[in-house]
């Protein structure tokens, strides 16, 4: 459903193709992260993040008038946001540990 709606966000400036990489690299970076609890909301914030863009281009294609993002500011947003990503897997990676096992 996601990647409908992205490829559906053409533009000039940002190619369906480049909106559908960024989302999917933002996707496969946040699996990487060990933690369960980590990993389900990077990929909840994804799609609430792609989901809202493009909510507020389909209102702007109506007519309706709102505070929403250029395609521009939100590539580099996400740009950011999959480079902090892959900078935190990285350090996660870096340190082994074992997990909490809790016994009743």
């Amino acid at each position: 459903k996601i990647l409908r709606f992205v490829a559906s966000c053409s533009s000039d400036t940002m190619s369906v193709g480049e909106m559908t990489h960024l989302y999917r690299q933002i996707l496969r970076t946040a699996n990487r992260f060990d933690d369960k609890n980590f990993r389900l909301y990077f990929i909840r914030r994804a799609h609430e993040d792609f989901r809202s863009f493009y909510h507020s281009q389909e209102s702007k294609s109506l007519g309706e008038e709102g505070e929403g993002e250029g395609r521009q500011s939100f590539l580099r947003r996400m740009e950011e946001h999959l480079a902090m990503l892959q900078r935190q897997t990285a350090i996660g990676h870096m340190y082994w540990h074992e997990g909490i096992h809790a016994k009743r």
